[in-house]
């Protein structure tokens, strides 16, 4: 899915990174990478919106990574937002940073996992910083 909305002569693309699905057990789940490319060029300005609806137990780490060939994928280390594990239902969290290489992804690692959650993750493109 992708919505693309123009406001003030700069582009905004909403992406699905991670679709909607449960967590049953201790994993990572690497998002489906997002081509920056086709919005902007040079480092571009990334929103993840990370979220876990229904749990039943468990604990959530939230990351964004970027890459250069949609292969090899690194942590972005200038975040802003609330990165802390998310630990209860119904909770969302916001990063922001700025990319400079072709592809970013959303990443969710769960551990103590039993029964789980229902996550998702969408990455909002805002153009240059």
């Amino acid at each position: 899915m992708s919505i693309r909305v123009k406001q003030d002569l700069s582009e905004i693309t909403i992406q699905r990174s991670i679709q909607p699905q449960t967590i049953s057990s201790n994993t990572t789940v690497n998002g489906s990478s997002i081509d920056l490319t086709t919005v902007a060029s040079g480092k571009v300005r990334v929103v993840g919106i990370i979220g876990v609806g229904t749990r039943t137990d468990g604990t959530y780490a939230v990351k964004l990574q970027d890459s250069t060939d949609n292969s090899a994928f690194a942590d972005l280390t200038t975040v802003v937002g609330d990165a802390s594990n998310i630990t209860a239902a119904n909770t969302a969290r916001r990063l922001t940073a700025t990319a400079y290489r072709r592809y970013v992804r959303a990443v969710i690692t769960s551990t103590s996992v039993t029964t789980g959650a229902q996550v998702s993750a969408d990455i909002v493109v805002a153009g240059r910083p």
